[in-house]
């Protein structure tokens, strides 16, 4: 996470936030549903669906 600069996703769109880079779906479920958890975190568990 020490390189936090937007990235071009291989679909040609640049992401706000890199992915998170391990997690089940279960875990990223309940990450998105903490609203006491960091939008960053959060922003980075949505880009982990694709």
């Amino acid at each position: 996470m020490a390189d936090r600069a937007p990235g071009v996703s291989q679909y040609g769109s640049v992401d706000p936030a890199p992915p998170q880079p391990d997690g089940t779906f279960i875990q990223w479920q309940t990450t998105l549903m903490n609203e006491e958890a960091p939008m960053f975190q959060r922003m980075r568990t949505v880009f982990s669906f694709r």
